[in-house]
């Protein structure tokens, strides 16, 4: 297998590209041949990790016979340049060269689709406001690497800055929210009982109630925070929620829908 690692590197080079998947074939005599693919986070001919990667396919191959013959070819692979780690930001480039081969090396065990990463999109909703993806750092270092592409107009290297950072930048208007969300959140939010303070339009503040058969005094809860649904979605969708804490310590997210006056649970 080394053998055909350094055949397959030795063509990737002289291409100046780097793997980002490879197939691996075992072939025997006495039963069916058994396929594994190795997908990489980004494009890579080291011949270190990529040996690895095929020490961890070869570790969930089960045969009695052995194996007569190994193929190896990789049929996705995408153009690498020379990487100077030394000039800048080596610390986190490495940091980062490492979490990806941690990531392979899981997909390669545990098989596709089964290291998932978040990634959030927008959307008011709570449980809309993100998605489950591939855990792939390639997009984040396309985003970086768009800063310093060679021939880029300067004009438009102020644009890409100038949009990362008000990304980050609080009270810009494309920042997340500012309040505070839980660490637990319900994809489906549970309706639940509850009690509120006499108020005069009927929109009081909750002062206790009922999740799993369970009593909850509340003693402190901090909102409204109001939430508008999608429009398109239907009516019915505005959302005030309030951040509680019971006698016990514990806190829960709660929401009362402004139209319908029912109450839900959607975070711990």
């Amino acid at each position: 297998m080394g053998q055909l690692l350094k055949d397959v590197l030795e063509q990737l080079t002289a291409r100046g590209v780097g793997a980002r998947r490879i197939d691996v074939r075992f072939i025997s005599r006495y039963a069916p041949p058994i396929e594994k693919q190795i997908s990489l986070s980004r494009p890579s001919r080291d011949p270190v990790n990529l040996f690895n990667l095929l020490r961890c396919a070869l570790e969930t191959v089960k045969a009695g016979e052995g194996f007569s013959a190994i193929r190896l070819s990789v049929p996705l692979f995408d153009r690498l340049a020379d990487e100077q780690i030394h000039l800048m930001g080596g610390e986190q480039q490495a940091a980062q060269k490492e979490l990806s081969q941690l990531i392979e090396r899981l997909r390669v065990r545990l098989g596709e689709g089964t290291v998932l990463q978040p990634r959030l999109v927008e959307s008011y909703l709570p449980e809309k406001a993100f998605e489950l993806k591939e855990a792939d750092q390639a997009a984040e270092d396309k985003e970086r690497s768009a800063l310093s592409t060679p021939g880029q107009s300067g004009a438009a290297k102020r644009k890409i800055r100038k949009k990362s950072e008000s990304a980050r930048r609080p009270g810009s208007d494309v920042s997340y929210a500012k309040n505070p969300r839980p660490l637990h959140l319900l994809q489906t939010p549970i309706e639940v009982r509850v009690m509120v303070s006499p108020s005069d339009d009927r929109e009081g503040r909750p002062i206790s109630f009922m999740h799993e058969g369970v009593v909850h005094p509340v003693a402190h809860a901090v909102g409204p925070e109001r939430i508008a649904g999608r429009w398109w979605a239907g009516h019915n969708k505005t959302r005030d929620y309030f951040d509680t804490q019971d006698s016990q310590g514990r806190r829960f997210w709660i929401f009362r829908v402004v139209q319908t006056g029912r109450w839900y649970v959607q975070g711990f």
